[in-house]
């Protein structure tokens, strides 16, 4: 993509200069046409000229902006910063808007689901303070929720 937006960037200046060359002629002939030095129908086709080349630089223009906006929504962006754990597209891959690219985990704020017996569960309560050890450091942390699940596969029926 940066390689035809730097070809639109240099096709941009060859409506610039006929535009230029154009407004120059305009200019020129419509000083002549009072003292009847030039017929009109050189003056409209000057006009026409200029006018003729202005709308091919907006086209050439479009297209550069085009190709700008594409490489903007080819960035991608994350909410959060992370590891990727996992890819689920690979470089130069053609995607729709907000499809999954990878799977993005934070290492911000880690959370720990911790199974524990359930005749701990009357000693648990959210906003409690414990000591979570990972790769051999203790933490203080917060419990966010205690959720009391039994195993399914013990239930009786």
């Amino acid at each position: 993509m940066r390689l035809r937006l730097a070809e639109a960037a240099a096709q941009v200046g060859r409506p610039k200069a006929q535009r230029e060359l154009a407004a120059s002629q305009l200019a020129r002939l419509s000083k002549l046409v009072p003292g009847s030095a030039v017929a009109q129908t050189a003056l409209d086709e000057a006009r026409a000229q200029l006018a003729t080349v202005e709308r091919d630089l907006a086209a050439t223009e479009a297209r550069r902006r085009g190709i700008e906006h594409d490489i903007a929504e080819a960035e991608i962006r994350v909410p959060f910063a992370g590891d990727v754990t996992e890819r689920f597209a690979q470089r130069g891959e053609y995607l729709q808007i907000g499809s999954a690219v990878v799977h993005l985990v934070g290492t911000g704020r880690l959370e720990a689901r911790v199974q524990a017996p359930l005749a701990l569960e009357s000693r648990m309560r959210a906003g409690q303070e414990l000591d979570v050890r990972l790769n051999g450091v203790t933490r203080p942390t917060m419990v966010r929720a205690v959720v009391p699940v039994g195993d399914p596969h013990l239930l009786v029926r």
